[in-house]
């Protein structure tokens, strides 16, 4: 299984969500079969509500699941549609909630299309 999670930088495992999955600086993506991870720039970063696309920016590399602290409904809709499951983050760190999404201790995000904004 692929895991995206949003981060400021890549320091493997240790490291840290960003608050938002569309703005963050990086993608770290985890294998949970290798424990390998990369990072995938987010080459459409723009600063601004409703102007970057994760999901276009992910330079071909497949995921499975997104582990987010917050999203808004439209990008979690999107998400969806593309059959991205997508958990909300219980921990700070990216092997902490791979942990937690293993033994089945993170809560599933589904779109209602209220186009809202989720937060922790």
């Amino acid at each position: 299984m692929r895991i995206c999670f949003p981060v400021c930088c890549n320091i493997g495992l240790d490291s840290l969500l960003f608050d938002s999955f569309s703005c963050a600086p990086e993608y770290v993506i985890a294998d949970t079969k290798s424990m390998k991870v990369i990072t995938v720039s987010n080459i459409g970063q723009i600063l601004q509500y409703g102007t970057c696309d994760p999901v276009e920016e992910r330079d071909g590399f497949e995921i499975d699941i997104a582990i987010i602290k917050s999203i808004g409904d439209a990008l979690l809709h999107k998400l969806n549609s593309v059959d991205i499951s997508v958990f909300q983050a219980q921990r700070e760190d990216v092997g902490g909630n791979i942990n937690m999404l293993l033994t089945g201790n993170l809560v599933q995000l589904i779109s209602d299309k209220g186009y809202q904004h989720i937060h922790v």
